[in-house]
């Protein structure tokens, strides 16, 4: 998805020249990408800064192929304008009869932006150093684009927001400056990333996407691609739809006129992925022609296109080809019940259309398939964002952004390749010098004496050493403070940089052949079958309560881009995080919430607007940023407006709970017990942190130790949902999903899709989690509903109405940490890895010992001689440690794959003894029990069933056994039914308090969780 925005990002050096000794190769025709993940305190260690930005198992990035690699070759640059406190993105190129116009986009903190024109020379030096403002009153603007007319007057088009909606803006040039802006496009849907073309008779056109009312109440977003005409007045004409756009959204719209025609550009969702259609338009005869689908690629999803009209009348296209194969799944595959492909594959594609039929450069690399740009070592899923142009000898060529980064850290950027066509194909990629910047698109324009002038946005991330970072310039800082933005990252200068880049002799090409050959299409980006109209959206659930009524609405409060420094830059850009979440993954409602202490002071302004422009009536969006630290554990912070706060990670809980009470927002803690950084519970202020994210799709569930799909990072005893549920804490549940490309949910109860009342509904915790779309689940205690408080008079009356999109498998309801009522047909462990515990027990009243006694425990090799098909790696295991200055007590440590269980001498039991050994096994993992001279082998399932009694000497026992949870739960002995409700009602007095929450299983491992009810006695 074309979108021109800045993404800053973090340091990296300029160049890639020893790039092969950070990439590993693979079979012979592809690489891996090997960054290893660090502990938080040693990533902020190695960067010289606090605070713990990045967490683990965010990306498998062993997934990450590359092909087509080769050695690079600097390409000499030069920087224009820059100023610290006025920040210059978004470079275009237009050309012009004496010199070359350069607009870019500058930022005034506290202030607006502005667009400013200046002119190059065509060797990339400024002629006339005099900047001119387009507009001179500063707004909030995305992406200006330009052309001449005609009479060569030039026009500016661009994205502002108008009273909180993306509008079309136009102005053009009148004397030595600009006559006064334009609105193209009002009203209350958002029309946004234009883009100008003079076709043959003089006249200029826009093309642009934008949003459509559904024809039916409730349905899914619509996002469609516009073209028409801009009349000499500044008027647009009447417009017409180009894409089909009957399946979902249309995007990216790019135009250029050849042939007398018009044709327009676009990537189309078609409900199963994304694809690059082209179709033609003549303005004499208004005659529209069939779409022709360039990628024609199932497997993958087809983005960012650009568009260049060759002489001979056809059309030369480039374009992003990502493919995620687990894209949409519910959990990562340690922990998912599908097991899915993890290959991740990121290409950029070019292709010739000629009388309708596509035809792409023959490769000459084996490992290289035809039609791919082969040259850039590595691109992230956010894709090279390509520009095309043809020189005056027809010569295509291409410029482009590839990902650069450093094994070890998380500092990364995105360099410019500039290439061309000729007989043997691309030739040497040419690496600008520093153009190390955001994922934001290069501009490319033929030069009139040959070659190529490329502009793009570049900064000082790989100059400035890392405690330079946080230490912004005190004129940016003051407007910052002043809007509520504290201690950003600072990527120094922003500001636009050239590069001209020259080929001799005539144009000459490779041999054009068909497209290969499309592979069946990927599994589709939903789990659930999408017949169901509640998978797709085409229908929403709706609850009562007397008069109350509320729609559930599925969205994601948990989502980060390549802005954030966690996934080593592969994940997507923040617009395209927005687009997908709409199209791909269905989502109601969203908020990207990148870390705060990776968002530099253009990030900021860029994601403020970015969440404000993608709204529309059917896609609600919400602000926020994560705030994470080691101290303190990782927390969301949802904004119920703008982005007018942002909390440094240096920060104290404290000073995070002063700053979001003054703004009215509210905090999501997330993966509570994660191994290396859970969340402490005891300072937390449920008044403020009002949700806890239970589960998340890159991941997996943090409920309690044993839970169903446990997150194998889940393992601070202590720290799980039910454990701060048990300690007294008050919240509701959602589930959200973090990185990666999989999808979970926050599903809210609101009266309608608006940001106030999605807002107010988090607020009341009147929420639910669900990895799937499809899901509901609706618990209600007397006629308290989920996320309430209510005062027991007597005994209560519970009733839950569930529904999926498969045959449920479990229904349970959990009270005060155990099963209240549970309908799962399993009694047996399952066979699959699962969380259980080992439990080593003695009876109260043992007497001490006059010497320490032992139990020693292993697991057998599997069938195929591995310790980890068989019971995970014991030296992985988590087990509780004695604590410090208490005297010691019977307990397990771990040495070297063997478990040891201690009773020491001198310890006498007053009470029942339990310690328990944490870790993951299958139901038939065989452990080796060594006790004393006695060596016993016995399965996990036998121990479940039947503890193993060992003797003492002074006639007491050890009684070891399995403690399995979820492990039991066998999805192939389901319900019988997709939906239910049940009663049942708890006697039980309640003394204090208590909580009860809902949840469901699918036959495909589907959960959804209900928010708890609070119970106090009168």
């Amino acid at each position: 998805m074309t979108r021109r925005s800045p993404l800053a990002l973090v340091a990296m050096p300029v160049l890639a020249l020893l790039w092969p000794l950070l990439v590993s190769r693979r079979d012979g025709s592809g690489g891996g990408a090997h960054a290893q993940e660090q502990d938080p305190a040693q990533e902020a260690a190695a960067d010289g800064e606090a605070g713990a930005e990045g967490q683990g198992e965010a990306v498998d990035e062993d997934a990450v192929t590359t092909r087509g690699a080769r050695p690079l070759v600097p390409l000499a640059a030069e920087a224009l304008g820059g100023s610290v406190i006025r920040p210059r993105q978004a470079p275009l190129l237009v050309a012009g009869e004496q010199a070359i116009v350069l607009l870019d986009l500058m930022w005034e903190p506290g202030a607006g932006d502005r667009i400013e024109r200046r002119e190059v020379g065509p060797p990339g030096r400024a002629v006339d150093p005099a900047v001119r403002l387009v507009q001179s009153a500063a707004a909030e603007i995305m992406r200006p684009v330009a052309a001449r007319d005609g009479a060569g007057l030039l026009w500016v088009v661009w994205t502002q927001s108008v009273d909180g909606v993306a509008q079309l803006m136009a102005a053009h040039e009148e004397g030595d400056g600009f006559a006064p802006p334009q609105s193209l496009t009002n009203g209350p849907l958002a029309n946004l990333n234009p883009e100008v073309v003079c076709h043959a008779d003089g006249g200029l056109w826009v093309a642009w996407e934008g949003d459509v009312v559904p024809s039916t109440a409730g349905a899914p977003a619509r996002h469609v691609v516009r073209l028409a005409p801009l009349r000499a007045d500044g008027v647009l004409g009447e417009p017409i739809v180009v894409s089909d756009g009957a399946a979902g959204s249309a995007l990216d719209a790019v135009v250029v006129s050849s042939g007398g025609a018009l044709h327009v550009g676009c990537s189309e969702w078609n409900g199963n992925d994304y694809e690059i259609c082209v179709r033609r338009f003549d303005p004499r005869t208004q005659e529209l022609d069939a779409a022709v689908e360039v990628s024609a690629d199932r497997r993958a999803d087809d983005s960012h296109p650009a568009l260049a009209a060759a002489p001979d009348g056809s059309l030369w296209v480039a374009w992003d080809r990502i493919e995620v194969a687990a894209r949409g799944e519910s959990g990562p595959r340690k922990v998912s019940v599908r097991q899915h492909d993890a290959t991740i594959d990121v290409q950029v594609r070019v292709a010739c259309v000629r009388g309708g039929s596509v035809v792409v450069p023959k490769s000459t690399q084996a490992d290289v398939p035809d039609g791919m740009v082969a040259g850039a070592p590595l691109l992230t899923t956010g894709g090279g964002v390509p520009r095309l142009a043809l020189d005056g000898a027809g010569r295509v060529w291409i410029a482009y952004r590839y990902l650069e980064r450093r094994e070890g850290s998380r500092k990364f950027g995105f360099p410019v390749i500039v290439q061309h066509l000729e007989a043997t194909g691309w030739s040497e990629p040419l690496a600008v010098e520093e153009s190390v910047g955001s994922g934001e698109e290069p501009s490319l324009i033929a030069l009139p004496d040959g070659g190529v002038l490329a502009a793009f946005s570049r900064d000082e991330r790989a100059q400035l050493r890392a405690r330079e970072k946080r230490r912004i310039a005190p004129k940016l800082a003051a407007p910052l403070a002043a809007a509520g933005i504290e201690n950003s990252r600072w990527n120094g200068l922003v500001s636009i940089g050239l590069a001209r880049a020259a080929a001799s002799g005539p144009a000459t090409f490779p041999p054009l052949v068909a497209p290969p050959p499309s592979l069946p299409a990927r599994s589709s980006a939903s789990p659930n079958d999408l017949s169901d109209p509640y998978v797709t959206g085409a229908r929403h659930f709706e609850v009562a309560r007397g008069e109350q009524r509320f729609t559930v609405f599925f969205g994601d409060l948990h989502r980060h881009s390549n802005l954030s420094r966690c996934s080593a830059g592969l994940e997507p850009g923040p617009a395209d995080r927005y687009a997908q979440a709409r199209d791909v993954h269905r989502c109601d409602f969203f908020a990207l919430t990148d870390h705060s202490g990776a968002i530099g002071p253009s990030d900021w302004w860029l994601l403020d607007k970015l969440g404000w422009l993608y709204a529309s009536p059917t896609f609600a969006t919400l602000l926020g940023f994560e705030w994470s630290t080691s101290e303190w554990g990782h927390h969301n912070v949802i904004l119920p407006g703008r982005l007018s706060l942002l909390v440094s990670p240096d920060a104290k809980l404290a000073d995070l709970y002063a700053r979001v009470r003054k703004s009215g927002a509210i905090t999501i803690p997330h993966h509570p017990s994660h191994n290396a950084f859970p969340n402490d519970f005891r300072p937390v202020d449920d008044r403020l942190t009002r949700l806890v994210e239970v589960f998340q799709a890159c991941r997996g569930n943090f409920e309690f130790d044993g839970c169903w799909r446990q997150s194998t990072s889940a393992g601070a005893l202590g720290g799980f949902v039910q454990d701060a549920l048990n300690d007294g804490h008050e919240f509701g549940l959602i589930a959200s999903t973090d990185h990666s490309y999989g999808q979970s949910y926050a599903c809210v109860l609101a009266p309608a899709l608006t940001r106030g009342d999605l807002f107010t509904a988090l607020a009341a915790r009147r929420t639910y989690g669900a990895t799937a779309k499809g899901l509901l689940i609706d618990l209600r205690i007397d006629d308290a509903w989920m996320g309430e408080s209510l005062v027991a008079r007597g005994p209560l009356h519970l009733t839950l109405h569930a529904r999926a999109a498969n045959e449920l498998a479990d229904v349970t309801i959990f009270k005060d940490g155990r099963v209240f009522q549970s309908l799962r047909q399993g009694t047996t462990l399952s066979q699959r890895l699962a969380p259980l515990r080992l439990v080593a027990k003695v009876a109260a009243g043992s007497a001490k010992r006059s010497s320490d006694a032992t139990v020693h425990v292993s697991a057998a090799p599997a069938a195929d001689g591995s310790v980890e098909a068989n019971f995970g790696t014991l030296t992985e295991l988590r087990h509780t440690a004695p604590k410090r200055g208490v005297a010691p007590s019977p307990s397990w440590s771990l040495d070297a794959g063997v478990a040891t269980w201690r009773w020491p001498a001198g310890f006498a039991a007053a009470a029942e003894q339990r310690a328990p050994l944490h870790g993951w096994a299958l139901g038939s993992a065989t452990l080796i029990v060594k006790f004393g001279a006695t060596t016993t082998r016995v399965t996990a399932q036998e121990l479940f069933a039947t503890p193993l009694r060992l003797a003492l000497d002074d006639g007491g026992e050890v009684v070891l056994s399995i403690e399995a949870e979820d492990a039991t739960l066998d999805l192939t002995r389901t319900l019988g039914t997709r939906e239910l409700t049940r009663e049942w009602d708890d006697a039980a007095p309640v003394s204090g308090r208590s909580w009860y929450y809902a949840r469901l299983v699918t036959a495909d491992g589907e959960m959804a969780w209900s928010s708890p009810i609070f119970v106090k006695a009168p």
